[in-house]
């Protein structure tokens, strides 16, 4: 059973940062609510931008993350993000992930930067601290 599933949106934006920020040694900047232009975290440094997009999926239909995905790599033109990392709640398969990646296009730096259910609960494990 995840834990993922009892977090709100907002919850999970935290949780995803947190954990980018741990795996990667760089701080992410978090926004309020409401429309957030397709960026849930963003590390700038110079003229690079890292941008993290969080998708609380848990429970929904691959289909509908799918959707969803498709309508933030349409954000990304605008954004310009030399890299962009895609975290979400829903469980993913090496095929499923592959669409994903197919979706978000050039501005997916390693396949490796989409996040699923099992990833996020690897890192939790990895950083305990986290989930205190």
């Amino acid at each position: 059973m995840s834990r993922l599933k009892n977090l709100s949106d907002v919850d999970f934006e935290d949780l995803c940062r947190d954990i980018a920020q741990a795996e990667y040694g760089i701080r992410f900047s978090a926004f309020g609510p409401g429309p957030d232009g397709g960026i849930d975290g963003r590390h700038a440094k110079g003229d690079k931008k890292t941008v993290l997009q969080s998708k609380h999926y848990i429970g929904s239909s691959f289909s509908q993350l799918e959707s969803a995905t498709g309508r933030e790599a349409k954000k990304l033109p605008q954004l310009k993000p030399d890299r962009y990392f895609l975290f979400t709640s829903h469980s993913l398969t090496p095929t499923r992930s592959k669409k994903l990646a197919d979706i978000i296009g050039d501005y997916l730096r390693d396949p490796g930067d989409i996040w699923g259910q099992e990833d996020i609960e690897a890192a939790l494990r990895k950083h305990p601290a986290i989930e205190k």
